[in-house]
């Protein structure tokens, strides 16, 4: 059988077996990591963008209506066990998104920010579709990327989602590897 990697399994017992993250301990965090990033408020040329862009950087509020408050934290983002790597600096559901791509999302009644969930969601739902029509296969791999460079250039992809890659590496380093 597969071997379980114990720092991947004791994490994801974790976040199954967290209580509620409170929202305001969510936003505390966030705020924290937030402290000196780059922001991406001076680029939008449009005031409701402006407004949505603060409102997500101030509070990393994202995926929840205008008239629908969230009522709790990401418990993944926020609640993990000491020794848990913390999120980059300058890290945001943005820094996956090509601005290209929700530029074409926009109309005059979408913000930026909401043209990222609708993006987001329409993505997370083709996977989905994909998996259920048994089109994908899903392998989790833990180990370094730089131990995995042969093994990944053998299975010759015609595509690779390498969004948590940078997470774990310096990006200097992750670019030579690339």
């Amino acid at each position: 059988g597969e071997r379980k990697h114990p720092k991947v399994v004791a994490l994801l017992n974790h976040w199954r077996t967290a209580e509620k993250m409170p929202l305001e301990k969510a936003r505390a965090h966030w705020v924290r990591q937030w402290q000196n990033s780059f922001s991406y408020i001076g680029n939008m040329e449009r005031k409701q963008d402006r407004i949505a862009m603060a409102k997500y950087e101030l509070t990393g509020d994202f995926g929840f209506p205008s008239d629908i408050p969230p009522t709790c934290g990401n418990i993944i983002m926020f609640d993990c066990p000491d020794g848990t790597a913390l999120l980059s600096k300058n890290e945001t559901v943005f820094s996956v998104l090509h601005w290209e791509v929700l530029a074409s999302l926009l109309s005059p009644e979408t913000t930026i920010v909401e043209a990222a969930h609708h993006h987001f969601m329409e993505r997370l739902s083709k996977v989905a579709s994909w998996e259920r029509q048994g089109k994908v296969c899903l392998k989790l791999v833990c180990n370094r990327v730089e131990n995995m460079t042969e093994f990944i250039a053998s299975k010759k992809p015609k595509t690779m989602s390498w969004s948590n890659v940078p997470d774990y590496i310096e990006y200097r380093d992750f670019h030579e590897l690339a």
